[in-house]
């Protein structure tokens, strides 16, 4: 059992049948448990519960959107560790699934909440894709790690249109019980 927290680099693109709007990126973060159970000396699995903000920043001539969702995340990756010195490298893959909590769109001068549904202009709770990582763990279980989330999940309802996620970030996290 373990903490981590984390900052990330989050993103979404839209692409419909002639166009894409990709926004740039904003600063979130996770936070959360991991557990690590080992399978054999190097191969474990790593499911996490995370509170993930995730979002974009939308240029629309001179009005600037901040879109920010807030989700709770579980991915779930299997690691390889190799050792090295005092430690291990650990690389790992996986899937993860999110709902959203909640979300806001902020621009200039207006703060509106996400509407969440089935409808056209609504937006998908539901987010799931890969986690990609690679870091380094001290035997005494402190690891930092790189990740990569692209999300497989469609989050508009907007027919020929698809929005989706994106997070690179460095995670810091500890394992309470590390395994030597």
């Amino acid at each position: 059992m373990g903490v981590i927290g984390s900052l990330q680099l989050a993103s979404q693109q839209f692409k419909g049948a002639s166009s894409t709007l990709s926004g740039t990126t904003i600063v979130g973060f996770q936070t959360g448990v991991l557990l690590s159970s080992p399978l054999n000396e190097h191969l474990s699995i790593r499911p996490y519960l995370l509170y993930s903000v995730k979002g974009s920043n939308y240029s629309f001539g001179s009005t600037s959107v901040i879109r920010t969702f807030n989700h709770v995340a579980m991915p779930v990756q299997a690691t390889y560790s190799f050792d090295v010195n005092t430690g291990h490298i650990v690389a790992g893959a996986g899937p993860f699934v999110a709902y959203a909590v909640g979300g806001t769109d902020k621009s200039d001068s207006l703060s509106a909440p996400i509407e969440f549904g089935s409808k056209s202009g609504e937006v998908r709770r539901f987010d799931y894709g890969l986690r990609i990582s690679i870091g380094y763990e001290l035997e005494r279980g402190l690891g930092f790690m790189t990740y990569y989330e692209p999300s497989l999940a469609n989050l508009t309802n907007i027919p020929s249109v698809t929005a989706k996620n994106s997070a690179f970030g460095f995670a810091l996290y500890y394992l309470l019980e590390a395994n030597d």
